[in-house]
C-alpha cells in the first residue's frame, strides 16, 4: 500500500496579543489527527505541530514534502490566523508572528506553494481552516479587497485544496480586533464525516476528497450561512482519504433482497454488482457474499443471474 502522510499545524497562542481570538485550533488538530491515524478509518502517518514558531513549521513542511514518491498521498492541514498584508500577500500566522513583521515572523503562502510544487506526489491535499484578516488597520485597504483568493494561491497539478473560508472576517484598529472570527465548524464537520463514515455519500465504502468537501460544505452553510467553504482539484482520478468504518448494505438493497418478489431481488442483484465493481475491499467482500447467497435463490432467473 502506498504511503499516506499527514502534517497537521495549529496555532492558538501568539506573541502578538492581537492574534488571540480563536477557538481551540489545537483541539481541532488533535481530533483530526486521531481520526486520520486510525488504521480502521484512514491509516495516515500523522505529525502534529501546535504553537510552534514559523521557522520550525517551515522546516517541517520542507521535510514533509521532500523525498515523497509519486504514488504517495500527502495531506497538509493548517488551522489558525491567516493574514493578508497591504500588498495582498497571504501569510499563515505562527506562535511568534508579529503583524508588523510578517515577512520574517510568519509563514508565507508562497513558500508553502513552492514546497508543494517541488513534491512529486500526484495526490497532494491541502486543508486550510483559517480565520482571515487584514494585517493592518481597517482604514488601510489591502490590494484585492476582502477576498483572500486562497485557491488561486495554491493551484497546481496533483493538488486538491479545501478551505473553510475565502474572505477576511475581521480587521484591526491599532491593537484592537474589530469583528469576530467564525467558530471552527469546518474542522468539526470534517472530523465527523470521516469518523462515522457519513461523508461516504455514494455508499461505496470510501470517502473521497470531493465527497468530504460536499458533506462539509452543506453542513457548514446550514449552520453558518455567511461562511462559504471552497474547493479546487486538479488530480487524475479520485483521492480516497478514508474508509467508511460503519459501511453496511444500503437500505434499498436490504429491502430488495428480503422481498418475496423475484424482480425486486433481480434489481437488488444489479445493485450488488455495481457496488462490487466500484467498492473497496470490505464492500466487495460483503456484496460477493450476498451474490453467492442469491445463487441459491428460489427463482431460477435470479439464481442463474447470480451464478453468472
Amino acid at each position: 500500500m502506498a504511503g499516506r502522510h499527514a502534517l497537521l499545524i495549529a496555532t492558538e497562542t501568539y506573541t502578538d496579543p492581537a492574534l488571540g481570538r480563536l477557538t481551540a485550533p489545537g483541539g481541532d488538530a488533535r481530533a483530526l489527527a486521531e481520526v486520520l491515524s486510525d488504521p480502521s478509518i484512514a491509516g495516515f502517518e500523522v505529525t502534529t505541530l501546535i504553537d510552534r514558531p514559523h521557522h520550525v513549521v517551515g522546516e517541517a513542511i520542507g521535510e514533509f514534502y521532500r523525498g515523497r514518491r509519486r504514488d504517495e498521498l500527502t495531506l497538509l492541514y493548517f488551522t489558525g490566523h491567516g493574514l493578508k498584508d497591504d500588498d495582498g500577500s497571504l501569510y499563515l500566522a505562527m506562535a511568534n508572528t508579529r503583524r508588523d513583521s510578517l515577512m520574517f515572523t510568519a509563514l508565507a503562502a508562497e513558500l508553502v506553494d513552492r514546497a508543494m510544487a517541488g513534491c512529486p506526489s500526484r495526490q497532494k491535499v491541502l486543508v486550510l481552516d483559517c480565520c482571515y484578516s487584514g494585517a493592518f488597520p481597517a482604514g488601510k485597504l489591502a490590494k484585492g479587497g476582502t477576498d483572500v483568493h486562497t485557491l488561486e494561491r495554491f493551484q497546481g497539478r496533483g493538488r486538491a485544496v479545501l478551505t473553510a473560508s475565502d474572505s477576511t472576517q475581521y480587521s484591526f484598529e491599532g491593537d484592537a480586533v474589530v469583528g469576530s472570527a467564525a467558530r471552527s465548524v469546518f474542522t468539526r464537520h470534517l472530523v465527523a464525516g470521516l469518523r462515522d463514515g457519513s461523508a461516504d455519500l455514494d455508499g461505496d465504502g470510501d470517502v473521497t476528497v470531493d465527497e468530504l468537501y460536499s458533506y462539509v460544505h452543506e453542513r457548514v452553510v446550514a449552520e453558518m450561512p455567511r461562511q462559504r467553504p471552497k474547493h479546487q482539484s486538479d488530480v487524475e482520478g479520485r483521492i480516497v482519504l478514508a474508509r467508511n468504518p460503519r459501511w453496511e448494505l444500503p437500505e434499498y438493497l436490504r429491502h430488495g433482497l428480503a422481498s418475496p418478489i423475484a424482480s425486486d431481488r433481480m434489481n437488488a442483484l444489479e445493485g450488488l454488482k455495481r457496488l462490487n465493481r466500484v467498492g473497496n475491499e470490505l464492500v466487495r467482500e460483503r456484496t460477493s457474499a450476498e451474490i453467492r447467497r442469491l445463487a441459491d435463490d428460489d427463482s431460477r432467473t435470479v439464481s442463474a443471474a447470480a451464478a453468472a
